[in-house]
């Protein structure tokens, strides 16, 4: 550990019990900051944040907001949004994977509604209290962060405040919990890892996203009989290698064809794996409820998986849990659909029918 970083956790107070990879030391130092900092307190920010960004981080969010780079203009830009949208969450970290290149972290936030978020109102009446899932990537040069690939269900926010801008999914929402393999929480526990896993689990992570998404085959080969997929709003939980094949494979084969994937960020810790991945496909068939548009669409993906391992047996284990995030609304846009702006007609409606004055179209 430098003396820098030495210094930060010191002067925040972390204990750090055991080797940690460079990156989640980093993120550790990072994270305090929410809990140090006033949200408006900028220059509390800044301070913790300037020695772990480079200067010209960047901030990739999901759709419509757009990119910042640096600091400054991150806190004037999504970091105000998300606050007044959403206030006084509690966060609560489910993943923690890291090496000394990359990192990815899950966690769902609890919080309620009181402002416009990507365009959309908050629901009318008291504010009502709502989940977030929360997916990040982070990219590193040396030992500062140089990229936040950020993603929360957008969908799924709209859904719980009222918002219906996709048809009801076939499958059940069983929402965004932790894995249950017991490897820490959040997982993997570093000191806890035994490194020839990540190796072990990469293999199969890997020709999963080449297969599923690539080549859109419908075997499934690398997913155990009995695994579980959570999806994003719209989609749904597959519970099993059917569901999966039937209701999240099929549809996407049906619907983009040509398709190519690019794995801009892969990350393995133990047998935890993560990647952002784009899928590239034209729109030739109905998804999600949208006829074909004939476009080419990429759709932005953060997928995490649990690799059920063969602790003293030869090849390779199969993967028993998976988790997914897409910014759906980046999609359709792609399509040339606002799904937002449906949510703000169905907010317009809404507050016409308080004032008794007609609906919109």
């Amino acid at each position: 550990m430098s003396m820098k970083f030495a210094t930060l956790v010191s002067m925040i107070g972390i204990s750090v019990s055991a080797p940690l990879p460079r990156t989640k030391l980093a993120f550790k130092v990072m994270d305090q900051a929410f809990d140090e900092c006033q949200w408006k307190d900028f220059e509390c920010f800044q301070t913790i944040m300037k020695p772990l960004w480079t200067d010209n981080f960047t901030y990739d969010f999901v759709h419509p907001y757009e990119n910042t780079y640096g600091i400054v203009d991150w806190l004037n830009n999504e970091h105000v949004a998300f606050n007044e949208a959403f206030a006084n969450y509690s966060t609560y970290n489910t993943f923690f994977a890291g090496s000394n290149a990359s990192l990815t972290c899950a966690a769902y936030m609890i919080t309620r509604w009181i402002g416009p978020f990507a365009g959309v109102p908050p629901p009318p009446g008291p504010a009502p209290m709502i989940r977030i899932r929360d997916l990040d990537f982070y990219a590193f040069e040396g030992t500062r962060i140089s990229y936040n690939w950020c993603m929360v269900d957008v969908v799924d926010i709209l859904q719980q405040g009222g918002y219906r801008v996709l048809p009801e999914a076939s499958l059940p929402d069983l929402g965004y919990p932790a894995p249950t393999g017991q490897q820490g929480l959040p997982a993997p526990d570093s000191q806890w890892v035994d490194e020839e896993d990540a190796a072990k689990s990469m293999m199969p992570f890997v020709q999963m996203l080449q297969e599923d998404l690539g080549v859109q085959s419908m075997e499934a080969r690398w997913w155990a009989e009995d695994m579980v997929w959570y999806g994003p709003a719209g989609i749904g939980t597959a519970q099993g290698r059917t569901q999966y094949v039937e209701f999240v494979l099929q549809p996407l084969r049906a619907a983009f064809t040509e398709t190519r994937v690019e794995i801009e960020q892969l990350v393995c810790e133990g047998a935890i794996c993560g990647a952002m991945v784009h899928l590239w496909g034209n729109h030739t068939g109905t998804w999600l409820g949208e006829e074909p548009t004939g476009k080419l669409v990429r759709l932005r993906f953060g997928l995490l998986a649990r690799v059920q391992l063969q602790p003293g047996a030869k090849g390779f284990g199969k993967l028993i849990e998976g988790w997914a995030q897409l910014d759906i609304p980046a999609a359709f846009a792609m399509m040339g659909v606002d799904l937002l702006e449906r949510a703000r007609k169905q907010a317009a409606n809404r507050s016409s029918e308080v004032l008794g004055l007609p609906a919109l179209v």
